[in-house]
């Protein structure tokens, strides 16, 4: 599971896929609020995945309905998310 922090969520719910480059690749498992009461959304993405520590995550519109999913840009450094 990985986690990410964000200011807004924006109609982002449990479910919601995560993908990479248009490539569902996981889904958004919780949502909660953190200590600095932030958003923390928990990700479950495919284990196989070789995620660099430096990836981001952004949650992004998709089409006329507005469904909100979550897409992770992957990053360039040699040290991998574990």
């Amino acid at each position: 599971l990985l986690y990410a922090v964000f200011d807004e969520t924006g109609g982002l719910k449990p479910r919601a896929p995560v993908s990479i480059s248009g490539v569902k690749v996981g889904q958004v498992t919780s949502i909660r609020l953190n200590d600095d009461f932030r958003a923390r959304v928990e990700i479950d993405v495919d284990r196989s995945l070789d995620l660099p520590v430096d990836s981001t995550a952004s949650i992004v519109t998709s089409g006329l309905l507005g469904d909100r999913f979550v897409a992770l840009s992957v990053g360039g450094d040699d040290q991998l998310l574990q």
